[in-house]
């Protein structure tokens, strides 16, 4: 039943097929009823007639009954959660970005030098702040982090690295996990661009949340998040492609306010095939127009 979840009846399933019996019961004694009507010329006299009438008349009712109760399906859309009400989680996906007029030895040399009380100040480095603020939120937990990096960006992630090994961060070093190759394809990306970029994420970050990788860690997917607040748009599109899933929480931080707060996200697979039938129906009517 779970394949039906898309297509909105994934609840209350003996009722659909109890109501859907009852009218194909109930259109087989109209059917029956009207011919015979027709036969007998009417005779409204006789109780057959009668019953016949009463047959049609009860069909339609029914259908009348199913019309006026069919509840319209409501529209979903993406839900937001403010971060304090968010779990914290075992394993995290990170869309690592490449930071501008920075370093990453002048990132690292920051964190090195910083203590406890600093950790505004490194959330605040542009681009790669908010990735510490990520990582952050799930210290007391986190064991495993995924770092997704370009070529371009992959000169950062030992700034990574480094942030998780600072005790005053983390009790417990988190290790990187894409050490390992992953359904023999590394965190690390290959130079592309465009719908190619995007499949190539999307199948990264499927093969990390695939159960027989998860289960060499320990893991379930609802044990991993995906946090998209780095990375290009084209990569985010890609990494959120391959964690649509139920199970799979996703998060960001937020930074238009400056307050750095961790905000979850609720991409199902629903919302998605909500979307896209609306997209069809629009181009269809448009093509119709055309």
């Amino acid at each position: 039943m779970s394949d039906l979840k898309v297509l909105g009846i994934d609840k209350n399933i003996p009722s659909i097929i109890f109501k859907g019996l009852v009218t194909l019961f109930l259109m087989g004694m109209a059917t029956t009823s009207i011919s015979e009507i027709i036969n007998e010329l009417i005779d409204i006299q006789s109780y057959k007639s009668l019953f016949n009438f009463f047959c049609i008349l009860l069909f339609f009712s029914w259908i009348m009954f199913l019309v006026y109760n069919q509840k319209q399906p409501e529209r979903t859309v993406p839900t937001l959660k403010p971060g304090k009400a968010q779990t914290v989680h075992r394993g995290l996906v990170l869309l690592v970005s490449r930071p501008k007029n920075i370093t990453p030895n002048e990132i690292i040399k920051k964190i090195e030098d910083a203590s406890h009380d600093d950790l505004d100040e490194l959330f605040k480095i542009p681009s790669i702040g908010q990735l510490f603020r990520g990582l952050h939120k799930h210290q007391e937990y986190l064991k495993f982090v995924w770092p997704i990096t370009t070529e371009d960006s992959y000169p950062f992630r030992k700034c990574i690295e480094v942030f998780l090994k600072k005790k005053v961060f983390f009790k417990k070093a988190p290790q990187l996990a894409d050490e390992k190759e992953i359904g023999n394809k590394p965190c690390k990306l290959e130079r592309c661009d465009g719908v190619e970029l995007i499949e190539t994420v999307k199948k990264v970050v499927s093969n990390i949340y695939a159960e027989e990788n998860l289960h060499v860690f320990g893991l379930s997917k609802a044990d991993v998040i995906l946090d998209m607040t780095g990375g290009t748009k084209t990569i985010t599109v890609g990494a959120i492609f391959g964690a649509i899933d139920e199970g799979i929480d996703i998060q960001y931080v937020e930074q238009m306010t400056g307050k750095n707060e961790v905000v979850s996200v609720s991409i199902t697979p629903e919302i998605v095939f909500d979307k896209t039938v609306n997209y069809l129906l629009a181009f269809t009517s448009e093509k119709k127009k055309s």
